[in-house]
């Protein structure tokens, strides 16, 4: 399908042609509409609580310009009734005391996910799966059956790399797939995949799609080895982690070590 622009701060939120800010944030284009820069104004900054007026005026400038720009925004949401009742759900849902800009641009990315079309997104940092800093010294790689563990630097995945992950804290990889393509762009299993990798990695992340993550849980990864064989193996998130070792193994490899 043809790519097409949003606009959306460099460092959180949207700048789309209703917004009303003076914030000083450079926008930036997600892909090539020439127009689109025509009807830009400033971004709203970061920690900028919004109004109920101003998220709502944000929200139905969004829907206008995807309803404009997309080539069918209608048929991945069931039809432009469907669209037109999700939408007014998405303005109605927005509380009476306003929002900040970064849960106005989730509840936004939560909506264009539903088109299921990885080019048509919000850029932000804040929205970015694959900015977010790694929680674990874990590093895991797509193959055709899904995401193996390709790295590590803990003892407690001792044996395990080249394991195809099954799931996180009790929820099944689908599940996690499922849940992830509910928050955010994606074109395909491939991509979603893609996402997920970065994400079981990710304290932060992962408190998306698990319920009751806290600080003080710890990761725990179910991974299937040779044979069928499957093993549970716990990890402790820490602010900063070392890097992981090892490259990812060959194909020959993967289950070996």
């Amino acid at each position: 399908m043809n790519r097409w622009t949003l606009y959306a701060v460099s460092t959180l939120l949207l700048t789309l042609g209703g917004c009303r800010s003076r914030a000083k944030t450079a926008p930036v284009a997600i892909a090539g509409d020439a127009g689109a820069a025509d009807r830009h104004q400033k971004a709203r900054p970061s920690g900028q609580r919004l109004s109920r007026q101003q998220a709502v005026d944000d929200a139905r400038q969004m829907i206008r310009l995807l309803e404009e720009t997309h080539p069918d925004p209608y048929s991945p949401m069931n039809g432009k009734i469907a669209f037109k009742r999700k939408a007014r759900a998405l303005v109605g849902a927005i509380p009476a005391d306003g929002l900040t800009a970064v849960e106005l641009a989730r509840r936004l990315q939560t909506f264009l996910a539903g088109l299921g079309d990885g080019h048509t997104a919000l850029k932000s940092k804040d929205l970015d799966w694959y900015a977010a800093e790694p929680s674990v010294a874990v590093a895991f790689e797509i193959c055709s059956a899904g995401l193996y563990l390709s790295g590590f630097n803990t003892p407690a995945l001792q044996g395990t790399r080249g394991f195809k992950l099954t799931g996180v804290n009790g929820v099944p990889v689908d599940r996690l797939i499922a849940r992830l393509s509910r928050l955010t762009a994606v074109e395909n299993r491939y991509h979603a995949y893609a996402k997920l990798a970065r994400a079981v990695v990710s304290r932060e992340l992962l408190a998306r799609l698990i319920e009751g993550l806290t600080p003080e849980t710890q990761i725990r990864y179910g991974l299937e080895g040779p044979g069928g064989k499957r093993v549970s193996r716990s990890i402790r998130a820490a602010k900063q982690v070392a890097p992981y070792l090892g490259k990812a193994p060959s194909r020959g490899q993967r289950g070996s070590t």
